[in-house]
């Protein structure tokens, strides 16, 4: 038996049987995918995309089989009717013209058909053309119009007439004596004079009416409502009598028997007026040791003051509102000076106390003095200063 007597097709099949390599074995081994390797034993052209690639697939499948790779290609040209591109492009196409034969050719050889003289020009484009007109002619009348609109000016009527036109007479027509001949001295009558200069006045400025506020504060006399001042009318200078000078009248008073008098009545007459900084009048301030948050608010509710408190930053609270309360967070960083001591924490750690009432016998009752001032408070509010001299009464 030949070996023609078989198809291409078994014969590969059964060379890579013999080889007992299976379709995954060459795809591992030529990268190539195993549909287009049985596309080949199986003859079957519309498994490949592109037929530029068969020749090489078959050759080197041919070479993996350990075969002629010129003879396997023939033989599957033969039996599956592939033809090599380049061999499709030598073939003579389907419907092409038949050479010319020998004297047919025309000395009158035209470029193109000769048809009308208007040239055919396709709707699509008139179309466009067309929008294109009509866009740029409704483009410029809009621009048109802004600009007419832009440059128009309007009258309005008015009520009242201007002062300068409302004085104005009305000029009457001059009388012409002839009708060639115009009167000049009606013409050259003097038209009314027209109130510009009032028109043209500067407006004057009403003087604002001011009226002080201070006169309670400048009636108060000094010399009569300080503690001093009944103490002074009540002096009674007490001493031996002074006797008569050559002239009957009473010699002058020894300074110092007059300066002993008025100590000693003022030493024995009662204390009048209040004790200066007394310990419910001590100055509060508000200090932070870390940031913290802070509100001060009275009791019907009005918040006088909300903010967070940063690193050493202080607070005092306003006069002349009574003994408002505080809500802080952070609490333990959260200190009250009363004058020169410093009390506190508000509370511990990280919580909020609230309804702490900031009044300097409350903050002292319920917050122990500190012992060791901070770092940071010392530097914010010089808390590690000398304490101040205690208050004396006059």
């Amino acid at each position: 038996m030949s070996e023609h007597d078989f198809r291409l097709g078994d014969e590969l099949r059964g060379e890579r049987a013999t080889l007992g390599k299976s379709l995954l074995d060459v795809h591992r081994d030529l990268r190539i995918k195993a549909s287009y390797i049985s596309a080949i034993e199986d003859m079957d052209l519309s498994v490949f995309p592109n037929p530029s690639f068969v020749p090489g697939y078959v050759r080197a499948y041919a070479r993996y089989l350990q075969l002629d790779p010129d003879m396997v290609y023939r033989r599957f040209c033969r039996e599956s009717g592939f033809a090599r591109p380049k061999d499709l492009a030598l073939q003579p196409k389907a419907g092409a013209a038949a050479p010319a034969e020998a004297g047919s050719f025309q000395t009158r050889f035209p470029l193109a058909e000769v048809g009308s003289g208007i040239p055919s020009i396709p709707f699509s484009a008139i179309g466009s053309v067309l929008v294109l007109l009509v866009l740029v002619a409704g483009l410029g009348y809009g621009g048109w119009t802004v600009l007419q609109n832009i440059q128009r000016v309007q009258f309005a009527p008015v009520d009242d007439l201007p002062l300068a036109l409302s004085e104005v007479e009305p000029l009457e027509a001059p009388e012409v004596a002839d009708a060639n001949e115009v009167v000049l001295t009606e013409l050259a009558k003097p038209v009314a004079s027209t109130a510009l200069a009032e028109l043209y006045r500067q407006q004057e400025v009403e003087v604002p009416i001011l009226q002080p506020r201070d006169g309670p504060i400048a009636a108060l006399d000094p010399d009569r409502l300080t503690p001093l001042a009944a103490r002074r009318a009540e002096v009674v200078v007490v001493g031996p009598p002074v006797a008569a000078g050559p002239d009957g009248d009473a010699g002058a008073a020894d300074p110092a028997v007059v300066l002993a008098a008025v100590e000693s009545s003022i030493a024995g007459a009662p204390a009048a007026g209040p004790a200066v900084a007394g310990a419910a009048d001590l100055p509060l301030v508000v200090v932070a040791e870390r940031a913290a948050w802070v509100r001060v608010y009275l009791d019907s509710g009005t918040i006088i003051f909300e903010k967070i408190l940063e690193k050493g930053e202080t607070y005092t609270p306003p006069a002349g509102v009574g003994a408002p309360k505080i809500w802080a967070g952070n609490a333990g960083s959260v200190y009250v000076r009363v004058g020169d001591k410093l009390h506190g924490p508000l509370g511990s750690g990280t919580r909020a106390v609230r309804d702490v009432v900031l009044s300097s016998q409350a903050i002292a009752e319920r917050f122990a003095e500190v012992a060791v001032v901070p770092e940071v408070i010392s530097q914010a509010i010089g808390a590690g200063q000398p304490a101040l001299a205690a208050p004396i009464e006059i």
